[in-house]
């Protein structure tokens, strides 16, 4: 009785009826072409029972008191949710959201889950990173993985959502710490988000909290040696956290060595 039924769906019915035909006409006018028929074959075969906004909302309302829905899609899962929707960017809605409850629906904090602004400057305390396993050495061109603890102490809640996401990803540098060998790591996605607290019903019912290990997944540099591996979170489009004010990094001595020597 006090779980979230979390539904998404694609497609949004009203796409196919309204937001597609009217793109064949534009193509036609330019001479281009688009089938009568959207779906692929698959989605003929699979989509049993596809849904139009208004009966999803209107199923779910029969069996839940409260019920939060929105249109979106892939790249932008806030949606409506976030921003109005005008009667065109409905209809050109991909998919359809929805969250369901029992028990009223925190919209705010989902709201914080779902959308990741320009964060202000972090005080060093209140974002901790502890590396919980890392190998010692691995091979050159190899790619391997870090478990890495993030804890959460800020006002805000950390994701990997657009505009600006929150990645977890690293730096090379030599074993002295003084020159950068790659600078731009690879990105790993914090799924599920660092809430910045356990706090309230949404909370309480989902899984992550203000704490969670990740495993960072890194791609060993291309020639052998000894190497510093530095690990940091960074906000694209913002700045990387191992920068002032923050300086939030966790060091790793690794051994990178050619195939022949392991």
């Amino acid at each position: 009785m006090n779980g979230l039924f979390v539904l998404h769906t694609f497609p949004n019915l009203w796409y196919y009826k309204y937001e597609y035909p009217r793109r064949r006409k534009i193509a036609a006018s330019v001479g281009a072409y688009l089938p009568p028929e959207p779906r692929t074959n698959y989605e003929l075969w699979m989509h049993i029972n596809e849904q139009s906004p208004r009966i999803l909302k209107q199923q779910l309302s029969k069996h839940f008191k409260y019920v939060l829905f929105w249109f979106g899609d892939i790249s932008n899962l806030g949606g409506s949710l976030l921003k109005k929707f005008s009667i065109k960017d409905i209809r050109s809605a991909h998919s359809l959201f929805a969250i369901a409850s029992h028990q009223p629906i925190d919209s705010d904090l989902l709201k914080s889950r779902l959308h990741m602004a320009p964060l202000p400057a972090i005080q060093p305390d209140e974002i901790k990173i502890t590396v919980k396993d890392c190998p010692k050495s691995v091979e050159i061109q190899s790619e391997f993985v870090v478990d890495v603890e993030i804890t959460n102490k800020s006002r805000f809640v950390l994701n990997s959502c657009n505009p600006n996401p929150v990645h977890l990803s690293y730096h090379w540098l030599d074993n002295k710490a003084i020159k950068t060998i790659v600078f731009e790591g690879e990105r790993t996605q914090l799924i599920p988000p660092l809430d910045k607290a356990p706090q309230k019903a949404f909370i309480s019912l989902s899984a992550p909290a203000n704490q969670h290990v990740y495993e960072l997944k890194v791609d060993a540099p291309l020639e052998a040696g000894d190497y510093l591996l530095r690990i940091t979170l960074v906000q694209e489009g913002i700045r990387w956290f191992d920068q002032e004010p923050v300086g939030l990094i966790e060091d790793i001595h690794i051994s990178v060595n050619s195939k022949q020597s392991l």
